[in-house]
């Protein structure tokens, strides 16, 4: 059995992390059926138990992985490949691993397309998160496409990614956020009506401006005609975000562990992001829960879902506020929605659809 070795920040799990650790999990627990994997990470918030569970036969956190590669190289004689999680991650370790392992293949996963996203975020002009400098983030995006062309291929969350990088001459395939969905449809009998959620990582810049933007333009307009409860799921939410949430109309939730149950009830779900690049997590969330979700075109754009068929699709604050009040006064919209989007991500997140893909990624690579 070849060997992969998998170097990230954060140790992958399954469930209740960030989008890109689930969807790495998922990725490692496929790979796991032909590969032995050997894990060095970081940090684990949320431990190891899952990598044991898919029969990883070496982990490792550490803060110095540098030494934890000479020490495994003490271990195993040879590593076929290497799954590196984010490119400046990727940048830090592949001089070494081409020195230790000569052969050895190098993918990396991008996750998201760093620079596609800056670039977007160079152009909002908004008042919620600091700019940035258009000449820094071209520097910056020459940097991060050379650590690309230094590995074999790289893996992108998204067809339009992969698009990217291949017209810069980058071998890169699309693996997708891997969700498994259940049969059941969404009881919109048990909601509590205008119960509105968003869930994110907070240390990620995109979530703090669609969450504020939300809050300060859209929440206002949907009050003058309708009340609802907006709550906020995930960590790190800055000062300022927590500042204008009152515990009744605006809740910041945390950490929910038990976030089916929590979503049971839930209405509805936004994703007003204004600028990024992947395929968003919460996305892909709300529509396998089965929960009518109002996203931007930039939410929408990875997964090619349709306005009014799969999502609701808003890019003004007042259209937003619109086709929330459509959705929170006409239940057999909100059924359609729900049914449309589940079956139309069931063809392209599912578990099974992304094993073959994955395992005939790697065969050929």
């Amino acid at each position: 059995m070849k060997k992969l070795l998998v170097i990230c920040k954060d140790a992958p799990i399954s469930n209740n992390g960030s989008a890109g650790g689930i969807r790495l999990y998922q990725i490692l627990k496929i790979l796991s059926q032909r590969y032995e994997l050997y894990v060095i990470c970081r940090s684990a918030d949320f431990g190891i138990k899952d990598l044991e569970k898919i029969g990883c036969k070496y982990i490792k956190v550490n803060q110095s992985i540098d030494k934890e590669i000479i020490e495994l190289n003490k271990c195993v004689d040879d590593i076929n490949y290497a799954l590196i999680s984010f490119w400046h991650v990727a940048e830090l370790y592949i001089p070494m691993l081409r020195l230790i392992y000569r052969d050895i293949k190098i993918i990396i996963d991008t996750v998201d397309v760093e620079y596609k996203r800056e670039l977007q975020k160079s152009e909002l002009a908004s008042i919620y998160i600091d700019s940035v400098n258009l000449e820094d983030v071209k520097r910056k995006k020459i940097k991060e496409l050379n650590i690309y062309k230094k590995a074999n291929m790289c893996l992108t969350a998204s067809d339009s990614d992969k698009k990217s990088l291949n017209e810069e001459s980058i071998i890169a395939e699309t693996i997708p956020i891997i969700y498994e969905m259940d049969n059941n449809e969404k009881n919109f009998n048990n909601i509590k009506k205008g119960k509105i959620y968003t869930i994110g990582n907070f240390l990620h810049d995109p979530n703090i401006d669609s969450v504020l933007w939300f809050c300060n333009e859209i929440l206002p307009l949907i009050r003058q005609e309708s009340e609802v409860q907006f709550h906020i799921v995930g960590k790190w939410l800055p000062k300022r975000v927590q500042e204008i949430c009152d515990g009744k109309n605006i809740i910041y939730e945390g950490v929910v562990y038990e976030l089916d149950k929590f979503l049971k009830d839930v209405h509805i779900s936004v994703a007003p992001l204004r600028y990024g690049a992947g395929m968003n997590g919460k996305v892909v969330e709300a529509i396998a829960k089965g929960i009518p979700l109002i996203t931007t075109s930039i939410g929408a754009f990875p997964l090619g879902l349709k306005d009014g068929e799969h999502v609701m699709i808003a890019d003004s604050k007042k259209e937003f506020a619109h086709k929330i009040l459509i959705l929170l006064n006409n239940l057999d919209t909100c059924r359609e929605i729900s049914k449309n989007g589940k079956e139309f991500l069931r063809n392209i997140t599912s578990y099974n659809i992304c094993e073959e893909k994955i395992l005939n990624i790697f065969k050929e690579f």
